[in-house]
């Protein structure tokens, strides 16, 4: 009677274990693309190796646009060659051509502006950059 005894418990927790995680089994069953931890793991690591990237891409822009000035300029001259740069092969008669030309003026209303290397400065390089990025013309 007593082995009876046992094995009705043994049998009764049995049961309710089963009846405590069959609603994760169910769920898995019906739901087979349910994340596993190892999926979770495998994306979590993924996710920070793109995040790795794109910290480096950022800090390598960073230290690229520190080393850069705006440079303003105008575009002078006419499409009609009435006025502008005098322009003319060797032996032709010369005429006036439109051109671009870095604007010195006070207005700070350049028709373009342009990115160049601040005097010697270079990204990349054991040099520190001298310049502040974006100052010039707005």
């Amino acid at each position: 009677m007593r082995q009876f005894l046992v094995a009705a418990a043994l049998c009764a927790a049995a049961v309710a274990w089963l009846a405590w995680s069959a609603p994760e089994w169910l769920e898995t069953a019906r739901n087979p693309s349910r994340p596993t931890v190892a999926s979770l793991e495998r994306n979590i690591a993924g996710l920070e190796r793109q995040v790795a990237t794109m910290e480096q891409t950022a800090a390598r822009y960073a230290k690229w646009r520190t080393c850069v000035c705006w440079v303003p300029a105008n575009e002078v001259g006419d499409a009609d060659n009435r006025f502008g740069y005098l322009f003319g092969d060797e032996g032709a008669e010369p005429g006036y051509r439109p051109a671009i030309a870095v604007d010195r003026g006070e207005w700070d209303d350049p028709d373009y502006e342009f990115l160049a290397f601040a005097g010697r400065d270079r990204p990349f390089t054991d040099r520190e950059c001298e310049g502040e990025p974006g100052e010039g013309v707005d």
